[in-house]
């Protein structure tokens, strides 16, 4: 087991299987918890995503898993992220189609052995993010994605629109994109007693953290507070609500 978010695997192979019984499952509360519970098998089956949720997920290297998302609007960014949560690696490739086609049948998912089949991928590129920008052609979008593991790994998953807020876990990283002159907000829930401690890690360009109180969706443009923010052109929030307070987290990069 570990910090946050858990996974469990049940190998046909394994002398406890019974293809014939009924599994029960427990959760027990080491501390004060909200969470999702998530039972797959290993065919075909696709997880569906919560928009701007997390979804936490492990395999196997050489194994794939699928997952879908809606996509409520055509005019929001959206940025679909895999982050690994241990030394191994996954690749991503995403397709949309309209919400009519997957109602109707069976999709075609996306297959890494065929290009025909999605759009978009992280392969030979050192990102973990596909970033689509609105506004976009398609009404009533589902985005399908593949995840492809490239070792071991456990993972973080999630499907992010701009117009939104990410709700963020704690001790669990995610990683993110955001466009020039964009802006992310993010939430999380706190413990009521614990101190917060909050780390962004730049993969490109030079971020910085700025604290406002009320006000839940700050945002940040060239030419503003320049003493605070030189030359700034991309902004990032986050808010942390807590019962009578909400204070934002604002990330600052293109400096």
């Amino acid at each position: 087991m570990f910090y946050g978010s858990d996974t469990v695997n049940i190998a046909y192979d394994d002398k406890d299987f019974c293809s014939d019984c009924e599994y029960l499952i427990g959760v027990t509360g080491y501390s004060n918890a909200t969470f999702t519970l998530t039972v797959t098998s290993k065919t075909a089956s696709i997880i569906r995503l919560r928009p701007n949720r997390p979804q936490n997920a492990a395999l196997t290297a050489g194994d794939w898993m699928y997952f879908s998302s809606d996509i409520p609007t055509t005019t929001a960014d959206v940025t679909i992220s895999a982050t690994s949560l241990s030394t191994g690696y996954v690749d991503l490739y995403v397709r949309l189609i309209n919400a009519s086609s997957l109602a109707s049948g069976h999709p075609t998912l996306p297959n890494p052995e065929d290009p025909k089949t999605y759009s978009y991928s992280t392969r030979f590129s050192e990102d973990s993010h596909v970033f689509i920008p609105g506004p976009r052609n398609e009404d009533n979008a589902i985005a399908l994605i593949t995840v492809v593991a490239l070792s071991n790994v456990r993972f973080v998953v999630m499907a992010a629109t701009s117009n939104h807020p990410v709700l963020l876990q704690l001790g669990i990283p995610q990683s993110h994109f955001v466009a020039q002159g964009g802006n992310a907000v993010f939430q999380v829930y706190p413990n009521a007693y614990d101190d917060l401690r909050v780390t962004v890690t730049a993969r490109t360009g030079d971020p910085d953290l700025f604290v406002s109180s009320g006000n839940v969706m700050p945002t940040c443009t060239a030419g503003e507070n320049s003493w605070y923010v030189p030359s700034a052109l991309v902004c990032l929030s986050v808010c942390f609500v807590f019962d009578q307070m909400t204070l934002c987290l604002l990330v600052v990069s293109g400096r």
